[in-house]
């Protein structure tokens, strides 16, 4: 069979064997959705404890929050242990409860997203 080389601005950007995520962009799609689905979540449910968010972007996540009003409840984990990908909120839940910042009892609330453009918005009672 015959491939067919499809040149797109985007694809390789970076080189053979290199991920560009063009992370800012996909946040910018996801932020009203997001902080729509946390505020909702907030007015059923409180204000969490902390916000456990995907390791993607330290700075887009923080804004989101910045919307609602919660940055300083934000716990990231990607400072000190880079993307950990869907290991980031419970990795970051695990450091937290460490740490003493998370206790059982707490409103936990959590934003997660993929470069696929799903994504989530969630809370529960740790």
């Amino acid at each position: 069979t015959q491939t067919r080389l499809i040149r797109v601005e985007r694809i390789g950007k970076n080189g053979a064997f290199r991920f560009t995520s063009y992370g800012k962009e996909l946040h910018a799609h996801a932020r009203p959705p997001c902080v729509a689905l946390m505020r909702e979540i907030i007015a059923e449910r409180g204000e969490p404890t902390l916000i456990f968010p995907h390791a993607s972007s330290y700075k887009e996540w923080d804004s989101f929050a910045g919307d609602l009003g919660l940055s300083e409840r934000m716990f990231h984990v990607y400072p000190e242990y880079g993307n950990l990908v869907s290991a980031s909120v419970p990795a970051a839940m695990a450091l937290a409860t460490q740490q003493g910042r998370l206790q059982r009892g707490d409103q936990v609330g959590c934003w997660v997203g993929s470069a696929g453009m799903s994504f989530a918005a969630y809370s529960f009672i740790y």
